[in-house]
């Protein structure tokens, strides 16, 4: 394989890898704000019909 190929293969690699991190910290971020909202509890029967649902 050409020098010039091996080299774009790597940038895509390094740019795949940041988006991966950064993927993880936005999940992360999205995890601890359901938290410190109670957002992954449910209130009502109607909130449970509406989980079981899907919507």
């Amino acid at each position: 394989m050409k020098d010039k190929h091996k080299e774009q293969l790597k940038k895509y690699d390094e740019t795949e890898q940041e988006l991966d991190r950064k993927l993880e910290i936005v999940r992360e971020q999205r995890r601890e704000y359901i938290n410190q909202h109670d957002l992954n509890k449910v209130d009502d029967e109607q909130d449970i019909k509406n989980y079981l649902r899907g919507t």
